[in-house]
């Protein structure tokens, strides 16, 4: 069974946690039963869920995203990551293959960004301090030398990072991120080789600028060019949990994980990790997710899954038609 799925958890805190510790939440009852969707949709070969779950204390609940927020805000934050990491792959291909001596040709280079992006936020002397990043980068290149079986000559480059991070500003009214500054990218380049002509220096500069560039525009876009029309917090989620449909004890806990990302008070914190750069409705498989944590027990999970359907036209019994 191939898997597609999109998750968005938020952990989340206001006021005086419950006594009982939120349980695992559960996104597979009442109407966002898989199986169920399963059967009502058994001549498609794929079925999507898009809903939003919560789980506060001993109460559980699910509904299906009616109103496409939840899809919309998933798209936008996959295809930002995987803009952001196929600029990288491009760069680094590019400036390899510049670095190398005429004698060699590059063979491939395999790069990956790894890692959610985090975005920390808490408060600070009166302001909201922003800090993200959290992203490393792995890359290996094989080289080869020209006109020249692979089984004779061949070599390995490899490119890393620890965690990139970054610091800014957060208005938590608008929503808006701002001052970004990307502490330095300090790439590890190793090449088995000196014969290639590679200059490690040279090349690690030229590659750390460009990510430093690259991420502060990406994390601007995350935060400032990616939100839903009328959203007024970061990633849109003021849009994206919905209201009026889970209540614990008189209370919209909805709207009360929204209340804690808008205002974030003292000693409070917001961590959102962002992963995942592919969303697409075909045949492949996708991954993509953001989680949101604070420091109450309540827990909203926000994701789309796609999977194989098992009562599909291929599978399902005659009774199914």
């Amino acid at each position: 069974m191939i898997l597609k799925s999109i998750a968005l958890v938020a952990v989340l805190s206001v006021g005086i946690a419950p006594s009982a510790a939120s349980a695992a939440i559960n996104n597979n009852i009442g109407e966002c039963n898989l199986y169920s969707l399963f059967e009502q949709n058994n001549r498609s070969d794929y079925v999507t869920r898009v809903s939003a779950s919560i789980s506060y204390g001993g109460y559980q609940s699910c509904v299906l995203d009616s109103s496409n927020h939840i899809k919309s805000v998933l798209a936008k934050t996959s295809a930002r990551r995987n803009t952001l990491e196929s600029d990288i792959k491009q760069k680094i291909y590019q400036s390899i293959d510049a670095n190398l001596n005429g004698s060699f040709d590059l063979d491939y280079v395999s790069t990956n960004l790894n890692g959610p992006m985090v975005f920390e936020l808490k408060e600070s002397n009166g302001k909201i301090i922003a800090k993200v990043g959290g992203v490393g980068i792995s890359s290996k290149a094989k080289i080869t030398l020209k006109n020249t079986p692979s089984v004779i000559f061949k070599a390995y480059g490899r490119i890393s990072s620890p965690e990139i991070w970054a610091t800014a500003e957060y208005n938590p009214y608008t929503g808006v991120i701002s001052n970004i500054n990307v502490n330095p990218v300090n790439l590890n380049v190793d090449f088995e080789t000196r014969f290639l002509g590679v200059s490690i220096p040279g090349l690690s500069n030229l590659i750390d600028s460009f990510v430093e560039s690259k991420l502060a525009r990406a994390i601007a876009g995350f935060a400032n060019d990616d939100r839903l029309s009328g959203a007024r917090t970061v990633f849109s989620l003021d849009k994206a949990i919905p209201s009026g449909e889970f209540f614990y004890g008189g209370e919209d806990l909805g709207v009360k994980a929204k209340d804690a990302i808008r205002y974030i008070s003292s000693g409070q914190s917001v961590r959102i990790s962002v992963s995942g750069n592919s969303l697409t409705y075909n045949n492949q498989p996708h991954t993509a997710s953001i989680n949101v944590k604070l420091s109450d027990s309540v827990e909203v999970q926000l994701d789309s899954v796609r999977r194989k359907n098992p009562l599909g036209p291929d599978n399902c019994p005659v009774s199914c038609h």
